[in-house]
């Protein structure tokens, strides 16, 4: 064989090799898994999935975003921004919960069935709460809704039969709270009471009430209603 073929053939081979190890390289670097079984993307902003044995798990510092579905009890650093659909859905053991004090909203289905939720502070930057975002915390009792929070589905809190009392902080432009149920600001409005409440007072000057605001308040055995 001529030289010129050999060290032709020669530079195939190893361009295929370095080929081959280039995207093997990539493969591995696309996710990097630490100790505690968590699995987080090569630059380490996204919590990817969880692969431990349960307990308590802390979320590293620098991660911005938790995809959909990942694992069942957490303390969230101040830099995860936003979550995933469902991402405590079913967790049942998950008693309380830290959020990340620049969480922008708490997404549909988050906390849905997780039966011994007791605790959950939703914090100043939180603008929304989905739908069925607490559905089924049969152990949630009170609920603080913070100034930040302009919107809240209707059925965000379906299921919490234990639930009481919901409280909305001081200054917040959409709601008002009163006797323990969402109103809206102006408390014209009665918007949603508690499931888990056993007697109601509604707010003086309020001149309606919302569409299935006492659904499922099977627990009430005495309203008072306004004048207006």
């Amino acid at each position: 064989m001529k030289r010129g073929t050999k060290i032709g053939w020669f530079l195939i081979a190893l361009s295929v090799i370095l080929s081959v190890w280039v995207i093997v390289s990539q493969s591995s670097d696309a996710s990097q898994a630490t100790e505690s079984g968590l699995v987080l993307s090569d630059d380490g902003t996204v919590l990817e999935d969880y692969t431990g044995n349960g307990g308590a798990v802390t979320i590293p510092d620098g991660v911005t975003t938790i995809n959909a579905g990942v694992f069942a009890s957490v303390v969230m650093p101040s830099s995860v921004t936003s979550m995933g659909t469902g991402v405590f859905s079913g967790c049942t053991s998950l008693a309380s919960v830290s959020l990340s004090s620049s969480l922008n909203g708490i997404p549909e289905e988050t906390f849905r069935e997780c039966l011994s939720l007791g605790s959950v502070t939703i914090p100043d930057s939180a603008t929304s709460i989905g739908s069925n975002a607490f559905y089924g915390c049969a152990s949630l009792s009170s609920v603080s809704i913070p100034a930040s929070v302009s919107s809240i589905s209707t059925d965000a809190f379906s299921g919490c039969g234990n639930l009481s009392n919901i409280s909305v902080a001081s200054g917040n432009g959409a709601y008002a709270s009163s006797d323990g149920c969402l109103y809206n600001a102006s408390k014209t409005r009665l918007l949603l009471v508690p499931e888990g409440k056993t007697s109601l007072a509604i707010a003086a000057g309020t001149t309606t009430i919302g569409t299935g605001a006492l659904q499922y308040c099977t627990g009430i055995s005495t309203v008072s209603l306004p004048n207006s």
